[in-house]
């Protein structure tokens, strides 16, 4: 994943039709030996079916995003695993799901620059590609994701 701001995760929640719907989210991320927690209300969930809700959940807060965004640009290459643990609570606090996450962030990472194709230096020190753009390139499935995308094809 190339680093911007936050990164967000999509999650389906099946409760017993009829069951009151959760109360709070209380997350915890990790990433480069820092540590955030917070807690948001459940009202921003979007309810699907009866008993189905789907939560948006923050895997990488923005808060880490200057100091990852500025790690990643000095080490060429690098790659941070950022990792976030979510407790979906009722009412009372109580644990009613959990989830953990691991994203891999990286610079450039998910970008194949191939031989032979003009490659130049921006003023914000990411590399661009000058060769002729090239829609006939496939993207994979789910771009900057698991698999690199050709330079000539963004």
């Amino acid at each position: 994943m190339a680093f911007g701001s936050a990164y967000t995760g999509l999650v389906r929640v099946r409760r017993d039709p009829g069951a009151p719907a959760p109360a709070a989210i209380q997350s915890e991320a990790t990433a480069a030996g820092m540590t955030l927690t917070w807690t948001l209300p459940w009202d921003d969930a979007m309810p699907i079916a009866d008993g189905i809700d789907v939560v948006q959940l923050l895997l990488v807060h923005s808060a880490f995003a200057v100091t990852l965004d500025s790690m990643l640009k000095a080490a060429a290459g690098a790659r941070i695993e950022a990792r976030s643990h979510h407790v979906i609570q009722d009412a009372g606090g109580r644990a009613l799901a959990e989830f953990d996450f691991s994203v891999d962030l990286c610079w450039e990472c998910l970008i194949v620059f191939p031989d032979g194709v003009p490659v130049s230096t921006a003023a914000n020190g990411r590399r661009r590609c000058d060769g002729e753009q090239d829609r006939s390139i496939p993207l994979p499935c789910s771009p900057g994701q698991d698999e690199a995308v050709d330079c000539r094809r963004l």
